[in-house]
């Protein structure tokens, strides 16, 4: 009798989307803006650690007006994870103002 054994790996893998949205287009002073991101480890055979999510509103120059930065725990496939950020536009002058979610490892 013969026996033959050869190991084999299996490599990690992930895939991550990401989406945001405010909680309205269009603001006038005083008011909250809601922002909500939301990380969706799609698919993938191992658990994410260490991740952190930053959510950004930059004025029209791009100078950052509110930024929270959030740590994300222990990402387990097909999970999702939601954080918001939530800042009053005071006086802030009219324009278009640019949002940024990104996740920092």
């Amino acid at each position: 009798m013969a026996r033959a054994a050869a190991p084999f790996r299996i490599a990690p893998t992930h895939h991550l989307t990401a989406s945001m949205a405010s909680d309205r287009a269009v603001y006038a002073a005083q008011q909250q803006v809601r922002l909500t991101g939301t990380l969706t480890y799609a698919t993938g055979n191992q658990v994410l650690s260490g991740l952190e999510a930053r959510l950004r509103i930059l004025s029209p120059n791009a100078d950052v007006l509110a930024e929270k930065t959030t740590a994300l725990g222990h990402l387990l496939p097909g999970a999702p994870s939601v954080v918001t950020l939530v800042w009053d536009t005071h006086t802030q002058a009219a324009g278009t103002y640019p949002l940024h979610f990104d996740i920092l490892d």
